[in-house]
């Protein structure tokens, strides 16, 4: 396992630096990171990235993150930068388990590719905010939302002000689908509702 922390002050390669690390399995990166996140291994099976952005500047250009990982099989994203960073996912078919909480978003492009990418996991995980964004677009309706194929256990954070249609959706679209659970955001407060062995109509 390796615990990074970088400074975008430095001048440094992510991407080199991972070059030297061929066997890493786990791996925890922490930071602002205004700069290009590119992390590609084929050894990583779990990757874990806590980003923070307290401003948001116009001029402010914010790269995206590349994950190009094979052998991947957990994948948590905590963004809680307050500029919009597009992701950019390849060859990760073998993820079994993927949380996301990411406060800003860029563009429908960018989140159909998270989901793309999830589309194979047994276990997803989705912040309030994540699952907002998703569904205000109103592109991301039955006949574009990806099939779940393998999901089991769903678990999402929704705010008051969300569109349900999107719950309703996933639900359509996961056909394996055995847990259900549902924190509803009001306030200062939650509320939250357990589904166990959850079986939708098909």
């Amino acid at each position: 396992m390796l615990n990074c922390i970088f400074d975008d002050h430095i001048e440094y390669s992510l991407t080199n630096f991972l070059s030297s690390c061929p066997n890493l399995e786990e791996l925890f990166l922490e930071e602002s990171f205004t700069q290009l996140i590119n992390v590609s291994l084929n050894s990583l099976k779990r990757l874990y990235i806590c980003l923070f952005m307290p401003i948001s500047h116009p001029d402010l250009s914010i790269y995206p993150l590349q994950i190009n990982a094979p052998s991947l099989e957990v994948l948590t994203i905590m963004n809680f930068s307050l500029s919009p960073r597009k992701y950019e996912f390849t060859n990760l078919s073998n993820l079994d388990r993927a949380v996301l909480c990411i406060c800003k978003h860029s563009d429908f492009n960018s989140s159909y590719t998270i989901l793309k990418e999830l589309s194979n996991v047994k276990s997803l995980t989705l912040g309030h905010k994540t699952f907002h964004f998703l569904s205000m677009e109103d592109k991301l309706d039955n006949t574009h939302l990806l099939t779940f194929h393998n999901l089991q256990f769903l678990s999402i954070e929704i705010s008051k002000n969300c569109n349900w249609n999107m719950l309703v959706s996933f639900l359509h679209n996961a056909p394996k689908l055995k847990d259900l659970s549902i924190k509803v955001r009001m306030k200062s407060f939650y509320f939250l509702l357990y589904l166990h062995t959850f079986l939708l109509e098909r």
